[in-house]
């Protein structure tokens, strides 16, 4: 190619496949965002465990965050089936998920706070521990 008369010469070490790549890197920015929002939903799931007086407020920014996540892994795993692949084998086929979503259902009931407050001292603190790990 010539630019103004100049020859311009690309290294072919230099030439990437920008079509290959941008599923992953796409994927990845959202795995990362995601991993961000589910750090948050951990954070205040936490409180809620541990306080059990939370306002409507706190249990929306809760709805928030799980949904923000899921809206993310969604877009990581339809634009890079390699992602699609790890996600399902190291974090949604196994019990860490079960459990997660088994606990982040509990919190979304209408009637959590009154159940959370019938919980003795250590059911209350083993919740907590297990959601934050």
């Amino acid at each position: 190619m010539t630019v103004m008369n100049v020859p311009v010469v690309q290294e072919d070490s230099t030439a990437i496949n920008v079509r290959e790549y941008w599923p992953s890197v796409v994927a990845s920015g959202a795995l990362l965002l995601a991993t961000d929002a589910l750090s948050k939903e951990r954070t205040i799931g936490t409180y809620m465990l541990s306080a059990c007086d939370f306002s409507a407020s706190q249990l929306a920014e809760f709805a928030g965050f799980h949904g923000s996540a899921e809206s993310l892994l969604t877009l990581a795993v339809t634009y890079d089936d390699i992602s699609a692949q790890l996600l399902q084998q190291r974090i949604l086929d196994t019990s860490i998920d079960s459990n997660m979503t088994e606990m982040r259902l509990m919190k979304l009931n209408v009637n959590f706070s009154d159940a959370c407050n019938n919980l003795t001292h250590d059911e209350r603190t083993q919740l907590t521990v297990t959601w934050g790990h």
